[in-house]
């Protein structure tokens, strides 16, 4: 190939190339910042609080407590619902799979330790609560309109409302 023969792509790759970029280009700065979350490219020491409203509620619930800086960080952190024992009538409140989707709450939760709450350093117990005090100090951030959902970064120590 001389280094001044023109360049061609295939149909497929030009589509798939043309939809990235204009995926990126649409897309806020928050979703950016979600596109790297968990891949191990962002260096972002930030939690993303993501708030949920379930189909037909007008209250924000809790979707889940997610480090920015990885997921999924080790197959050693099985979830285990006993240790919840204590919160599961605040969770079955506040941190519930919304009835739209085919989760149980306790998947859900399974969920959101696995992958998100196994990059942290709290227990598992530690995580779940920490997830429900965060609901009064942040729900009023999200927007009451038509909204379905709500990302908030908090810094490190989830005192403060932080950029992504």
């Amino acid at each position: 190939v001389s280094p001044t023969a023109p360049c061609t792509l295939s149909p497929g790759l030009m589509r798939s190339l043309l939809a990235l970029v204009a995926a990126l280009v649409a897309a806020p700065a928050a979703s950016a910042v979600g596109m790297l979350r968990g891949n191990g490219t962002s260096s972002s020491n930030t939690y993303v609080y993501a708030l949920q409203k379930c189909n037909s509620s007008s209250e924000w619930t809790i979707h889940g407590l997610w480090p920015n800086w990885d997921e999924y960080c080790t197959d050693d952190e099985d979830f285990d619902v006993s240790q919840l024992s204590d919160l599961i009538d605040e969770l079955d409140a506040y941190w519930l799979s919304c009835p739209q989707y085919s989760d149980t709450n306790e998947e859900f939760w399974s969920h959101e330790w696995v992958k998100h709450g196994s990059c942290t350093t709290y227990s598992e117990h530690d995580f779940f609560q920490t997830g429900l005090d965060l609901l009064s100090t942040y729900s009023a951030e999200c927007p009451s309109s038509d909204a379905t959902s709500c990302e908030i970064c908090l810094d490190m120590d989830l005192n403060e409302i932080s950029s992504c």
